[in-house]
């Protein structure tokens, strides 16, 4: 890959008073995590959370991206999009919610080293889908139109994941529930040796 791949850390809606300085901690954590990994950083948050961090914002290296007010019901989808969007030349995106708990690096290094041969990466634990996932740059023109999280499991059902097992307890908080329709048992493909 000649470019870096994006963490987009998805803040929720949710992210003020007590609850946003626990989310704020997690997201400088994360911050460290992805910087330790090699990764680019956006912070996608919405209006009220950027209100109150303001000086956080001011002071933070990180890259900040504010979502629109329609996004309160369709975050993790909005904020890959906005993610995408303002990183168009990343070789990769991760999204990674405010409020999970990696407790290692190795986890972000890992999908890391997976994305450079797959579509789509899933950190799992015994076999159990969990966040972060990550997206290829093959998939920018679909990402970039992501207009719902139904539309985002639609994407994700429909091209090959690689599960990559961590040794992570920090993401059993997050498990990624595809849409009950859809098979579990997905085969795994790498990407075309020409991408």
């Amino acid at each position: 890959m000649d470019s870096r791949a994006t963490a987009i850390i998805a803040v929720p809606h949710q992210a003020c008073g007590h609850t946003g300085s626990m989310l704020l901690h997690n997201v400088n954590r994360t911050m460290a995590q992805c910087a330790e990994a090699d990764l680019d950083v956006l912070v996608v948050a919405p209006p009220a959370a950027l209100s109150a961090w303001h000086e956080w914002c001011q002071s933070s290296c990180a890259n900040v991206v504010s979502l629109p007010p329609s996004a309160d019901r369709q975050l993790l989808a909005a904020a890959l999009r906005a993610g995408v969007q303002m990183s168009p030349k990343s070789c990769g995106w991760f999204l990674i919610p405010a409020d999970i708990l990696m407790r290692k690096t190795s986890t972000l290094r890992q999908l890391h080293e997976a994305l450079r041969h797959h579509l789509i990466v899933h950190a799992t634990v015994e076999q159990q889908p969990r966040l972060p996932v990550g997206f290829d740059r093959e998939l920018f023109s679909e990402l970039i139109h992501l207009d719902s999280d139904h539309a985002l499991h639609r994407l994700m059902n429909r091209y090959p994941t690689q599960l990559v097992e961590v040794d992570d307890p920090g993401v059993l908080m997050h498990p990624w529930h595809p849409e009950p329709t859809q098979p579990q048992g997905r085969g795994v493909t790498q990407r075309h040796p020409d991408a």
